[in-house]
C-alpha cells in the first residue's frame, strides 16, 4: 500500500485532507533504484547522441562545421579520459545528463557512490562533507568515485522525505540500494567511512576465495593430468 508524506505546514495538511493538492509519495528503496534506472535509460536512448536534437540523424551532422557536435565530442572525451583515471579525489557534482557517462558507464573496477541529496537537508550536508574527506583518501579514491546529483535534477519532484539518498553502482548496475549508516540514520564520517570499509572487505574475502578455488582446481587438473599421463 502507498504511503505518503505528511504536509510541511499545518496550512498543508488541511489542503491534502480537502483534497486540494495531493501528497506527496514515499518511494520504497526499491522505487526509487527502478525511477533512477529509468530515468538513466531515458537520457541513454534520447540524449545520448544528440542531448536534446532527437530526430537529427548522424548523416545530418556535419563533423566539421557544426559546433555543437564538437562540443559533444570534446565532452564525450572528457568523460573517457576521467573515467579511465582510477583516482577520485573529489566529489563530482552531476546533472541528469551526466549519470550515463559518470555513472552507469563508468569503470567498471569501481563503485561509484552517488548521494541524492538537497543542499536545504542537515544530513545531505554531513553526507557531503564525509564524502569529501573519504575521496582525499587513497584507501577509497583508488576503489571508489564520488558524484553527488540534486535530487531533483536527477528526478523531477523526487520529494525530500526520501533524502537521503546514497546509491553504490558496480559494472553499471546498483551494487547497493543504501548504505546501512544512511538507513540508521548515521551521517557522520566515521559511520559512512565504516561501511565503505566493510565493502571492501567483503570484496577482499571474495576475491580472495575465487583464487582459492582456481588454484584447487589447478592442481586437481594437473594431478588428473599426471595419473592419465
Amino acid at each position: 500500500m502507498d504511503q505518503y508524506a505528511p504536509g510541511k505546514t499545518e496550512w498543508e495538511d488541511a489542503l491534502i485532507k480537502k483534497n486540494i493538492i495531493e501528497p506527496k509519495k514515499l518511494f520504497t528503496e526499491k522505487e526509487i533504484t527502478n525511477i533512477i534506472e529509468d530515468v538513466a535509460n531515458n537520457y541513454n536512448s534520447n540524449n545520448d547522441f544528440h542531448d536534446g536534437q532527437q530526430g537529427s540523424s548522424s548523416e545530418e551532422l556535419d563533423e566539421d562545421n557544426d559546433e555543437y557536435f564538437q562540443k559533444y565530442k570534446q565532452k564525450k572525451a572528457q568523460d573517457i579520459m576521467m573515467n579511465k583515471n582510477q583516482l577520485f579525489s573529489q566529489v563530482l557534482e552531476i546533472t541528469g545528463e551526466d549519470f550515463k557517462g559518470q555513472v552507469s558507464a563508468a569503470n567498471p573496477n569501481l563503485y561509484v557512490l552517488v548521494h541524492l541529496y538537497q543542499n536545504s537537508i542537515l544530513p545531505c550536508q554531513l553526507i557531503n562533507r564525509s564524502m569529501e574527506e573519504l575521496s582525499k583518501l587513497h584507501t577509497f579514491n583508488s576503489r571508489f568515485k564520488f558524484v553527488k546529483i540534486i535530487s531533483t535534477r536527477c528526478i523531477p519532484n523526487f520529494p525530500d522525505s526520501n533524502l537521503p539518498q546514497v546509491l553504490i553502482y558496480k559494472n553499471g548496475r546498483i551494487f547497493k540500494n543504501n548504505l546501512e549508516s544512511v538507513n540508521n540514520k548515521s551521517f557522520d564520517l566515521i559511520s559512512i567511512r565504516a561501511d565503505l570499509e566493510k565493502i571492501l572487505s567483503s570484496e577482499s574475502k571474495e576475491s580472495s576465495k575465487v583464487s582459492q578455488l582456481s588454484r584447487q582446481s589447478e592442481m586437481e587438473t594437473a594431478l588428473a593430468f599426471k595419473n592419465f599421463s
